[in-house]
């Protein structure tokens, strides 16, 4: 019988980092270490679907491992492992093709629900990463970013407004609509976008296709 590729798979070169991920996700199954250096020129096997976690040794190397395997088929769902991470690298990463960064301090507490998020399709992230998200956005024009995701011009509109952190009130005043109707179209949104919250419906609508 041919086994089944992994579905936890790491490409991680530091011991200490393995080791750590290994303790953290005991109960997920054992992950697939693969050879980092392979990576770069072939295919890593792993399941379709499957949550790939990666780190490098440097933050410019964890971007360009995180698009080369993401650019690999089957699709899988990626999450990047940094030391530290500010407003530039996280939208690197997530341009590259991360679905979730995860600090290495945070390993121990945030590792095993960051992957349980990804593989339900969400997004995982940082403490405070609302903010950095917020401020990849701030200052882009919505017709710009948001590029062709079948959003009538209101729902833009609300999308480019939740992004600047208004809150439902505000918005519907913003907009002379009221705020029923502001989380009508949220509730559109988010069945557009594959969203399930106003922070995922951002990052679908600005980072992920930007």
């Amino acid at each position: 019988m041919i086994p089944e590729p992994p579905s936890l798979v790491g490409v991680v070169e530091s011991v200490h980092l393995r080791s750590l991920l290994d303790a953290a996700l005991a109960e997920l199954g054992p992950i697939a270490w693969l050879d980092a250096r392979q990576v770069a020129v072939s295919r890593p096997a792993r399941g379709v679907g499957a949550v790939v976690i990666a780190s490098a040794p440097s933050a410019a190397e964890t971007v360009l491992r995180v698009a080369r395997i993401a650019a690999q088929p089957p699709e899988c769902a990626l999450i990047a492992v940094v030391d530290g991470c500010d407003d530039q690298l996280l939208g690197a990463l997530v341009r590259a093709g991360a679905r979730g960064v995860l600090l290495v301090e945070s390993i121990a507490t945030r590792a095993a629900a960051a992957v349980a998020e990804v593989r339900a399709g969400g997004i995982a992230f940082y403490r405070g990463v609302g903010l950095a998200l917020l401020e990849l956005v701030r200052e882009a024009e919505p017709s710009a970013v948001l590029g062709d995701l079948g959003l009538t011009q209101r729902e833009e509109d609300v999308v480019a407004l939740l992004a600047r952190g208004l809150p439902y009130r505000e918005i519907a005043a913003v907009l002379g609509i009221s705020v029923n109707t502001v989380r009508s179209h949220i509730r559109t949104l988010y069945a557009k976008l594959g969203a399930s919250s106003k922070g995922e419906a951002v990052f679908r609508a600005f980072v992920q296709e930007a």
